[in-house]
């Protein structure tokens, strides 16, 4: 869970961050782990390529470490897929 800190003009606002990246997955495994993630969670659960130009800045939110880890794998760009879920629908 990351904290976000911002002004506003009461003082500083904390909000927390619901959202989980659950890993790496090539091809058809992402499919199944989602069907089971679903069945298991009570969460939004989203697959998004690691090509997605959106990634870099919804990752950055989760875990600052996970871009570098998307760009030091070894998976290809087209066939890999990173699992996020959100427990606030966020």
């Amino acid at each position: 869970m990351w904290f976000v800190y911002r002004k506003s003009p009461l003082g500083t606002v904390v909000k927390e961050n619901m959202k989980a990246s659950l890993g790496l997955f090539k091809g058809n495994d992402v499919l199944k782990a989602v069907k089971t993630l679903k069945e298991i969670l009570a969460a939004e659960v989203k697959i998004i390529p690691i090509n997605d130009k959106s990634l870099g800045s919804s990752l950055a939110l989760i875990d600052p470490d996970l871009i570098d880890v998307v760009k030091n794998s070894k998976c290809d760009a087209n066939e890999c897929y990173i699992i996020i879920v959100s427990w606030y629908g966020e």
